[in-house]
């Protein structure tokens, strides 16, 4: 079992740096990555899909962190007595996706703190204006 958590927690480093390489693409103008290549999922809207460009960074921080709290776990056990630094290694692992969970959810929402959305992705509005903005629009039809 300790075997097949190390490689999930690898697993989680892979991804983390796929979804970091598709940020930093965003982030210089290279175009919009992630919702290109989800374009054909069903379920997933419109406001969805252009939120998984702007949370490029905090994606990847959250599945790095997840692979760190999954490996110290696999590797110090999950005795709580007797874990030594792994046990609070995981647990600030674990507390960094919790706040990336929280940024994650504000940027799709509100597309707010700036400073972590691409330049070129900062005016667009977040998902809850835009889908309340379509809903005034279906309403006035």
């Amino acid at each position: 079992m300790t075997i097949a958590i190390i490689i999930f927690g690898l697993f989680l480093w892979v991804l983390a740096f796929v979804l970091g390489r598709w940020a930093i693409q965003t982030w210089r103008g290279g175009g919009r990555p992630a919702s290109e290549r989800m374009r054909n999922s069903s379920f997933r809207d419109e406001e969805s899909l252009a939120a998984q460009d702007r949370t490029g960074f905090v994606m990847s921080a959250m599945f790095a962190s997840m692979g760190i709290a999954a490996m110290c776990t696999a590797i110090g056990g999950i005795n709580f007595t007797r874990s030594g630094p792994w046990l609070w290694i995981a647990g600030a692992a674990v507390f960094v996706f919790l706040v990336c969970t929280l940024l994650y959810a504000l940027i799709v929402n509100f597309n707010q703190p700036k400073f972590l959305v691409p330049p070129s992705l900062r005016d667009e509005m977040g998902a809850r204006a835009s889908r309340r903005l379509r809903n005034r629009r279906w309403r006035d039809l």
